[in-house]
């Protein structure tokens, strides 16, 4: 079966140590680095990006959370670009959706009077044919931050590489 590449991939990383311990060696090991990738931490949340001056528009930020197991905990690391990207793409989506709707709707009505229902389903194609483009953007947007997104994904392994329970996981 066909899978669509995820729109925000992520990867877990178990630990055989509490959380707290996690997110002390996490949080250590990536101020050290902090010049090259600012990172912020608030209790179990921590957030690494790409420096200022090595972004573009598609560079990752690396948002992880760590959750107690009963072995120690695990790491959930999720990828996004840029919240101001994140967010423009949403909203894109949303406004897109409702247009797409209300075309249909008048498609529906226009049918149910009798009139031309074309101009009405022109707008509801042409809403998802702009949805499927701004999709195939993101995956292209994906694909030239991968360097960076390997990057980051590479700092949290050396971090946490003596705390992991099995070998990390590959990203989905």
């Amino acid at each position: 079966m066909l899978h669509a590449p995820p729109v925000r991939p992520t990867f877990e990383l178990p630990l055989t140590v509490p959380v707290d311990r996690a997110v002390q060696q996490l949080k250590a090991a990536l101020e050290r680095d902090a010049a090259h990738h600012p990172v912020e931490v608030l209790g179990q949340h921590v957030v690494l990006t790409i420096a200022p001056e090595a972004r573009h528009f598609w560079s990752p930020w690396l948002t992880m959370e760590t959750q107690a197991t009963d072995t120690g905990s695990v790491l959930h690391a999720r990828f996004s670009p840029t919240p101001a990207v994140w967010t423009g793409f949403m909203l894109s989506y949303i406004s897109l959706i409702t247009a797409g709707c209300f075309g249909l709707m008048f498609a529906a009505s226009f049918l149910v009077i009798g009139r031309s229902v074309w101009l009405s389903l022109l707008l509801g194609c042409a809403c998802l044919a702009l949805a499927l483009g701004m999709y195939a953007a993101a995956q292209v947007g994906q694909r030239l931050a991968r360097e960076q997104m390997a990057e980051l994904r590479d700092l949290v392994h050396a971090a946490l590489d003596d705390l992991r329970a099995d070998p990390p996981a590959a990203p989905r």
